[in-house]
């Protein structure tokens, strides 16, 4: 049984998005933004460098003092072969002529004039030393300091790389930990820890260091994003949830602009690295302020820590917190104690509800999503995931899924056709809109102009972007938004590489920003719409190989920047902009998800698409109980209860929550003593 409904029907009481929540979700908001500015460093400190060898004999030998620059750059360095390079091209930044014969002059001056047969015959080597010239003199990158190109070229890729597997490590780590030991102290030592890598980052002294400081960042950062929306989830009602995702994912721009202006104040890599952390400070004390999440004190039965935290909130909303919210309250903690104490459960898996975004989200989050969202208020007025009723998400397919493991569920959507071209289809995506969004927002030195300024304008393009998504997924729908966000991207994308090739930088900068717009916007709605694509019989398990895919495109993108250094400068914008219009033309045979029922089962998901499915008519409630009556919902959300019954001196209580919005209505009908 799910305590969800009576649960939401308990915060309503205490007003559920009064006081108390709005000004927690603000405040935690400036935790979601010194994220990006504590973990995205590296978009600055490891910027591409021009750089050449240092010869000594420059210097030291006369007759080298005397040639004109463009006459020594000749003799000294290789030229490029070709615009499109090969494996077999000699870089001119990474490698020089042997200078061992600059002592005989005449070897080079025959006849007081340099022999260029002479010049192509002598050997090729690398170098050992560096030149190495900044954009702008007083920048001091770390990849400069450590000299992390040419042959260590591939470890400054490696170091984005990184990031995100210990993102990964993270989301597997802190969400059933969190279950432990609550959220608020996971919180808070994660934020800590991410603010002390970041600090500590600042004084190593060699770039392996560097790059382990890369991986732990990433742990904490997406742990630390995890978290916190976790327990402001766990503070509204599901109805709220999906303009919370909205919010952070603004919040997180915001925070990438601002990392753009600490990046362009302190040029010093090292000094850049401790304003970020000194800016993250502020951030630990809002998370001691922040209490731990009442939502799971009572799904761990808690009642003498909930009991407190419920008051406190009643009074900040100016509710009255009389006996009867107090033996709610009490009734809540105790069926959670004994539901814990029959199933051996000892994680709060089924009492969080979290929708993340697709870059944040674990597989142990997941799970918690399918359990939770069984509350009908998951039915949100924004049309995010609406269902009708159970919503697929009811206790028989959780016990189906529990029993199952996730490979025979695997298999079971690759032996279904339909659902394995859907699935399929949703991977890629997910692949490519992770692929191609931290490819542009990490990749800055791809883009033409001023890495500053292409960094703040990505990230604030991110605001208007959320606002927009949210606006066309809960008034237009999924599909096409995600259709058209990937047409957009990869158009654009590929449009860049053009431009580049023309010379054109102004025309690449905004195509560029139209392509980072672009795939902000399916970044939007991609979690939702795979959600509502997937049968509930194996939702969990098709959210989870998702998932898998979209951090696999991300630890892949840094490696589309290698590429284009390697061999073709644009060559990684084209890339993205072919993938992104191919997922858009994919996700054009996918159907459409506003205002349809969820599917249960595997024959759902076949018929899903065929035919035209509206939600129920408001008015018209099918009842589980012949003894329950319902009246015509005369409002938006409308609680009824109905004897149905008792059992060994406990007396049966039915809640039935609905909401209706326009024409169209869903409940759910639960019992509980």
């Amino acid at each position: 049984m799910t305590l969800a409904p009576f649960y939401e029907s308990f915060i309503r009481k205490l007003n559920s998005f009064g006081k108390y929540q709005k000004a927690r979700v603000f405040v935690l908001q400036l935790v979601i933004i010194t994220i990006p500015i504590c973990s995205l460093t590296s978009i600055f400190s490891l910027q591409s460098v021009d750089h050449k060898c240092y010869i000594e004999e420059r210097k030291t030998v006369s007759w080298l003092q005397s040639l004109p620059e463009d006459e020594w750059q000749r003799l000294a360095y290789p030229p490029e072969k070709s615009i499109f390079k090969s494996g077999t091209d000699v870089d001119p930044s990474c490698s020089m002529y042997d200078p061992s014969l600059y002592s005989n002059e005449t070897y080079f001056v025959p006849g007081g004039v340099v022999s260029p047969d002479r010049l192509r015959s002598r050997p090729v080597v690398p170098c050992e030393s560096f030149i190495i010239q900044h954009k702008n003199s007083d920048e001091k990158s770390a990849t400069a300091e450590f000299e992390i190109f040419c042959k260590k070229e591939a470890f400054r890729q490696t170091a984005t790389a990184l990031l995100f597997v210990g993102k990964m490590i993270g989301l597997a780590v802190s969400g059933q930990v969190a279950d432990v030991f609550g959220r608020r102290p996971l919180i808070i030592f994660f934020q800590v820890f991410l603010i002390l890598v970041t600090a500590v980052t600042a004084f190593v002294p060699n770039w392996q260091l560097f790059l382990l400081g890369r991986l732990f960042v990433g742990f904490s950062y997406s742990a630390t994003y995890l978290l916190v929306f976790t327990i402001v989830c766990e503070m509204l009602l599901s109805k709220h949830i999906a303009m919370l995702g909205f919010m952070m994912e603004a919040s997180f721009g915001t925070g990438m602009a601002l990392l753009a202006g600490f990046a362009y104040v302190f040029k010093d890599w090292r000094q850049l690295q401790v304003a970020a952390a000194v800016a993250g400070v502020p951030s630990v004390l809002v998370c001691i302020w922040c209490p731990e999440s009442l939502r799971w004190l009572v799904s761990g039965g808690n009642f003498e820590k909930a009991r407190p935290l419920a008051a406190k909130i009643a009074k900040t909303n100016k509710v009255d917190f009389d006996l009867g919210l107090e033996k709610d309250l009490q009734s809540l903690c105790q069926n959670a104690a004994a539901s814990k104490s029959k199933t051996g459960n000892v994680s709060s898996s089924r009492s969080s509800q979290n929708v993340t975004s697709p870059h944040d989200t674990s597989d142990k989050e997941k799970r918690r999503v399918d359990s939770e969202n069984s509350s009908p208020e998951f039915v949100a007025k924004d049309g995010l995931a609406v269902q009708p009723g159970d919503g697929g998400y009811g206790a028989h397919a959780l016990e189906e899924n529990n029993d199952r493991s996730s490979l025979v569920l695997i298999i079971q959507i690759f032996r279904t056709p339909k659902l394995r071209s859907r699935v399929i289809i949703l991977a890629f995506c997910w692949f490519i809109v992770n692929a191609v969004y931290y490819g542009i927002s990490l990749g800055g030195t791809m883009i033409p102009g001023s890495l500053y300024l292409n960094t703040a304008v990505g990230g604030l393009l991110e605001i208007p972007a959320m606002v927009l998504a949210y606006f066309v997924a809960t008034k237009f729908g999924r599909k096409w938004l995600v259709v058209g966000s990937f047409m957009l991207s990869g158009l654009s994308c590929a449009s860049m590489s053009v431009t580049t090739m023309m010379d054109y930088p102004l025309g690449a900068q905004i195509l560029a920003q139209i392509g980072r717009f672009g795939i902000s916007l399916c970044y939007g709605v991609i979690y939702v719409y795979t959600l509502e694509l997937i049968p509930t019989c194996v939702r969990t398990t098709g959210m989870s190989f998702c998932s898998f895919t979209g951090r696999i495109g991300s630890i892949l993108t840094p490696y589309a920047a290698l590429l284009s250094e390697m061999f073709w400068q644009p060559l990684g914008f084209l890339i993205y902009g072919l993938l992104g219009i191919t997922a858009g033309l994919l996700t054009i045979t996918l159907p459409e998800t506003l205002n349809r029922p969820l599917q249960d089962s595997y024959e759902d998901a076949i018929k899903f698409g065929t035919e035209h499915q509206k939600m129920p008519h408001p008015g018209i409630v099918h009842i589980v109980s012949p003894s329950a009556t319902v009246e015509k919902l005369p409002g938006d959300w409308k609680e009824l209860e109905a004897s149905v019954g008792s059992d060994e001196g406990c007396v049966k209580k039915s809640s039935l929550v609905c909401e209706r919005e326009g024409d169209q209505s869903a409940c759910e009908y639960v019992t509980a003593c």
